[in-house]
């Protein structure tokens, strides 16, 4: 079964158009299957969102490393995106770029 994440992240027109033209270079299945196969999308005017549950959020995992090394030269280069990861424990989390931006947020509950 292993540890789970839910991951969200939202970009502007550009960083969307950026993360398309990466896709297609990079050319490899699982990265592809990870943008536009195995993902929930909300497209906006400007607010983009692709959004992962119960996901193996791992590094090493080739298709996650790709997806990675794009949002970390997005957080060099002062891009407009957020990105927010949260894991099975309560303080394992993730945030980079300015997730509130694309209105993504952490909300933990209790259900009973």
């Amino acid at each position: 079964m292993g540890y789970r994440s839910d991951v969200c992240f939202g970009m502007n027109d550009d960083v969307w158009a950026a993360l398309k033209v990466y896709v297609e270079l990079i050319n490899n299945k699982e990265l592809t299957d990870l943008v536009w196969l195995h993902v929930e999308t909300s497209f906006d005017e400007n607010n983009n969102k692709l959004f992962w549950s119960g996901i193996k959020w791992y590094e090493g995992y080739e298709d996650i490393d790709h997806i990675c090394r794009f949002i970390n030269q997005l957080n060099d280069s002062n891009s407009e995106f957020g990105f927010l990861r949260i894991g099975e424990d309560s303080d394992d989390f993730d945030e980079l770029g300015d997730p509130c931006e694309f209105d993504i947020f952490l909300n933990r509950t209790i259900g009973w």
